[in-house]
């Protein structure tokens, strides 16, 4: 790959980011009924691990803010403005 074309590369990539963050943050509603699902699904994980004897706890804020971000991605890549449960 000659330099021309990773410059070409990397300005669709950024071109594509800056598009793909608007549209996550526009008009997005994560409905109650939803928050009160993953916050249950979340805390039930937790519990679960804590049960096995796992000393390392895998499922963290981090893990949980993954979680809600490829909800999020899905959501809007079928064109919907609000996540439901489904």
């Amino acid at each position: 790959m000659n330099d021309k074309d990773l410059i070409r590369d990397l300005r669709r990539y950024f071109l594509l980011q800056s598009h793909l963050g608007k549209i996550m943050h526009q008009n997005y509603a994560l409905s109650q009924e939803c928050l009160q699902y993953a916050q249950e699904y979340f805390i039930r994980k937790r519990k679960e691990e804590a049960e096995d004897g796992d000393q390392n706890v895998k499922t963290d804020q981090h893990v949980f803010h993954h979680w809600l971000t490829i909800a999020r991605l899905i959501t809007v890549s079928q064109g919907l403005k609000e996540m439901n449960v489904e």
